[in-house]
């Protein structure tokens, strides 16, 4: 919150020894953090830090992440903002990969999605940070076995396919039941229950495995809404992944992705042995 960023900066001041400063702080009310517990900072010195959220043995929490109040010590100064900080090997810069401190993917633009990630849409087709996904041929000539700029935490994932028969025009998009278990609760997806131990998918048969949009009950008959049809699963009304999304968004929430690409990343062209760019599988219309 605003008010909270800005006690800290008038508690630094009025740490230093500014009159003025306990006057200001009296017409400010902290909404995140009593107001003896934040900690003062000096503007563009002490800054948050990656390692506030992320601590590189596991995801962050989703719900509770947050860098307010974790500022880098004011011993390390300007060395220790995000802007100027290196890799492990002193090699490289985060902003390198991560972008610039206002524009570390996933950014929110009010024009359009992902303006702030020209770079890695430019370069491997897909707004995340550059080298995600295993693509270290972005940057490097043969293949790198592990990551020597930092550990690499990443949620197990699965890819999401249409059912038989639909037409692909898209790469499938990439699920992590991790990323989604904190936020709400399976059977939101899972609506139908459970068959032999194991949990129905959209497309399973009888569910949402119908390839036409509309169905027509006789030939005389106006067409209707067909509800079966695989693709209301993943984009129709609630509950569904892009309404989902959407709605969380607009509440403030923690949301996933709510573009096409965002989804649906396909394998950059640039990956190494010739991968094809668009991918092998695809989501369908």
């Amino acid at each position: 919150f605003m008010e909270d960023h800005s006690l800290a900066l008038l508690k630094a001041e009025q740490e230093a020894g500014l009159p003025q400063a306990a006057k200001l702080m009296s017409g400010i009310t902290a909404r995140e953090v009593p107001l003896d517990k934040i900690k003062g900072r000096l503007p563009w010195v002490q800054e948050p830090d990656c390692t506030s959220c992320h601590n590189f043995s596991e995801k962050p929490n989703l719900l509770t992440a947050s860098a307010f109040n974790k500022w880098t010590p004011r011993s390390e100064g300007l060395s220790g903002l995000f802007s100027r900080r290196r890799d492990d090997m002193l090699m490289v810069r985060c902003i390198v990969c991560h972008g610039a401190p206002h524009a570390v993917y996933p950014a929110r633009n009010p024009l359009a999605d992902n303006l702030d990630n020209l770079p890695p849409l430019q370069y491997e087709q897909q707004a995340a940070t550059l080298g995600s996904y295993g693509n270290c041929a972005l940057c490097h000539g043969q293949p790198m076995d592990f990551s020597a700029h930092h550990p690499l935490v990443q949620w197990s994932e699965r890819e999401i396919h249409v059912p038989s028969g639909a037409r692909q025009t898209m790469p499938p998009a990439r699920f992590s039941h991790q990323a989604h278990t904190p936020l709400i609760n399976c059977t939101i997806c899972h609506h139908t229950g459970y068959a032999d131990g194991k949990s129905l998918l959209c497309t399973s048969s009888g569910c949402h495995d119908g390839l036409t949009a509309t169905l027509r009950t006789d030939k005389n008959a106006k067409p209707t809404l067909n509800p079966f049809y695989f693709y209301n699963a993943f984009h129709g009304p609630y509950p569904s992944c892009v309404a989902c999304h959407t709605e969380s968004l607009a509440a403030g929430k923690p949301a996933g992705p709510t573009d096409c690409k965002a989804c649906h990343q396909a394998p950059s062209p640039l990956w190494a042995h010739g991968a094809e760019a668009g991918g092998s599988g695809a989501a369908a219309q």
